[in-house]
């Protein structure tokens, strides 16, 4: 059904969102990398585009890592990184609209991709540039899986650099005691990545 949508209708946003969400629950992650990447040139102005080229990029990122193809590592991860660096561009465009001119969307970092950016810098070594990114983004609402996300690995990075926030380490200890292992798992990783 969605291939004769696709084949009718090739500028269509909602069909573009349903085949991505399938490909993403079938774990077909590349084949929804490549199918993001391929949409964002008709949808540039959708920020979820962007958060999911970015999100899926980390993630394929990781795999090639944990497969020791460093160079595939390098290649997912540059380009969300340049995906990001693009909607910081365009965020920075739009306030140069006259006034008067509404910018439309919301068009802003989102905290998936903080916390996708945030895992690279962390994997990577870069634990000031991952509290950087993440501290923006860290909050209490542990019923949020990126939020509760975001604050594991803010807590991991500080904690890499000998600091700690320890009001946001006992909340969400307190409301998770497994949050203490992974975080613990973080700070003890020496992650490889050539």
């Amino acid at each position: 059904m969605l291939s004769k949508l696709k084949q009718s209708e090739h500028h269509n946003l909602i069909a573009a969102f349903q085949e991505l969400a399938m490909l993403k629950s079938k774990n077909r992650l590349l084949e929804a990398y490549e199918l993001v990447n391929q949409e964002l040139v008709e949808f540039p102005w959708y920020i979820e585009m962007h958060e999911n080229s970015i999100e899926l990029g980390t993630e394929l990122g990781d795999r090639a890592r944990q497969d020791h193809d460093f160079g595939k590592m390098a290649l997912y991860w540059d380009h969300s990184m340049q995906e990001y660096n693009e909607v910081l561009r365009k965020k920075e465009f739009l306030k140069t609209l006259p006034k008067g001119q509404n910018q439309g969307r919301n068009f802003d970092v989102t905290p998936q991709m903080a916390y996708s950016i945030g895992q690279i810098y962390f994997i990577k070594g870069n634990y000031v540039d991952a509290v950087n990114m993440l501290k923006p983004f860290v909050g209490t609402n542990f019923d949020s899986l990126v939020t509760k996300m975001i604050d594991i690995w803010y807590l991991s990075a500080l904690q890499k650099q000998g600091q700690n926030d320890q009001d946001l380490y006992d909340k969400l200890v307190s409301a998770d005691a497994s949050n203490k292992q992974q975080i613990q798992e973080l700070v003890a990783s020496n992650f490889i990545t050539k």
